[in-house]
């Protein structure tokens, strides 16, 4: 099961995200940052809006970032007013 030490989060989950064995669902307005350990964001609903590196991405459904090592963090939230579920893998 993910928990935030494996998945590299910086902070807590609110009370309406939750983890499901290996997915993340995000609110309209809920953010999660994540440490970069070399991991693949993959967006299974919603839009997301990724940012790290100084840059912004926006990934759609079925979409993937890879995301390398670094010292900056992820933070990742939605696009819009709708939901987000994410997962992330490791590369």
């Amino acid at each position: 099961m993910l928990d935030a030490k494996n998945l590299g989060m910086i902070f807590p989950l609110s009370e309406n995200a939750y983890v499901a064995p290996d997915l993340i669902r995000l609110a309209a307005g809920e953010t999660v940052t994540l440490a970069r350990q070399g991991q693949i964001i993959r967006v299974h609903e919603g839009h997301a809006w990724i940012t790290y590196n100084g840059q912004d991405f926006i990934i759609g459904r079925n979409k993937t970032l890879p995301v390398g090592h670094g010292k900056e963090k992820v933070v990742v939230s939605s696009a819009d007013k709708r939901p987000i579920t994410i997962k992330i893998d490791p590369v």
